[in-house]
């Protein structure tokens, strides 16, 4: 698959923790193609179809030539519910949920949504979503996308996941294009990097998201980390890197994005964005040249501090 050096993911466009109106989400979009992006990464679980709805409805008017790619998810039904529930981090996302299924009817019924929703016949890119504690089951999605590729509906055929294991264990039984490997590239784990020294071997893009850690990288008061609170052994190595990276005049938001390009065998970095400012941000970040004094002081503190959770 063809992308730049950085790459959207498009799941805070559906709204999750915050809502973003469509006016807020176009300028955001637009704001990234004028910056040279050119891949954006989707998913129906993210605010039910409306991340998916805001991104068709941009490359439908700003995307006559086809030069911009899109990945999108299977595996996770959107069901529609009568209201939102107490615990939905969708924001302003229409009342559903998110239901695993991975059949291959069930795929065909999801990519046709998708397509529509994108308002594209091709999919340029179908990862199967989040397949951890399915993967009795998932094999059955991952045959269906390659026959959607061979009928030519579907580019690349991949996975996304947040664990190295279960990257490993399809990588060992899967024919993949590619590998979105969210939150095992970072400064606070390296996990991930044996997923991208195999993808390297044998050619499989590799896109490394969830470099921010779910916020405790991104150099603000949050302190979310994989999508839970921060424990505070992570809170000092954080505040330790921190530290580090101010020393040698550069934010901890910075050197979080540049991180993963240092790792051989990553193909694009996935920083998900809800507004111009942040792609702003991201695009400046990726733009600096950072010294070799700043990264050796870096992986000292790595190193010191250690801990990966898989």
């Amino acid at each position: 698959m063809a992308t730049g050096p950085l790459s959207i993911g498009t799941a805070p466009l559906g709204g999750l923790y915050a809502p973003v109106t469509d006016a807020d989400a176009r300028a955001t979009l637009e704001a990234a193609v004028a910056g040279g992006v050119t891949h954006f990464d989707t998913a129906p679980h993210y605010g039910r179809g409306l991340a998916e709805e805001r991104l068709g409805a941009f490359l439908a008017v700003e995307d006559r030539a086809g030069a911009l790619t899109v990945s999108t998810k299977v595996g996770r039904h959107v069901r529609p519910l009568a209201r939102r529930a107490a615990d939905d981090v969708f924001l302003g996302a229409p009342p559903g949920e998110s239901v695993f299924d991975f059949t291959p009817a069930g795929v065909r019924a999801q990519l046709d949504a998708s397509r529509a929703r994108l308002r594209r016949d091709h999919v340029d890119v179908a990862l199967v979503h989040d397949p951890d504690d399915h993967l009795d089951a998932a094999p059955s999605a991952f045959e269906e996308l390659a026959r959607q590729r061979d009928e030519g509906r579907v580019g690349a055929v991949g996975v996304g996941t947040n664990s190295a294991a279960v990257a490993h264990h399809l990588l060992d039984r899967v024919d993949l294009d590619v590998v979105l490997l969210a939150g095992r590239i970072t400064l606070l784990e390296t996990s991930g990097e044996s997923v991208a020294a195999r993808c390297a071997a044998a050619g499989i893009s590799l896109l490394a998201a969830g470099v921010l850690q779910s916020g405790i990288l991104a150099g603000g008061a949050g302190d979310t980390y994989d999508y839970l609170p921060a424990p505070e052994p992570v809170r000092r190595r954080v505040a330790a890197l921190r530290t580090v990276c101010e020393g040698h005049g550069a934010t901890l938001h910075q050197v979080a994005i540049n991180h993963p390009r240092r790792v051989p065998g990553v193909t694009t970095t996935l920083v998900g964005v809800r507004s111009p400012a942040e792609v702003a941000a991201a695009l400046d970040a990726f733009a600096l040249d950072l010294p070799d004094t700043l990264w050796a002081a870096v992986d000292e503190v790595r190193a010191r501090t250690g801990g990966d959770r898989e």
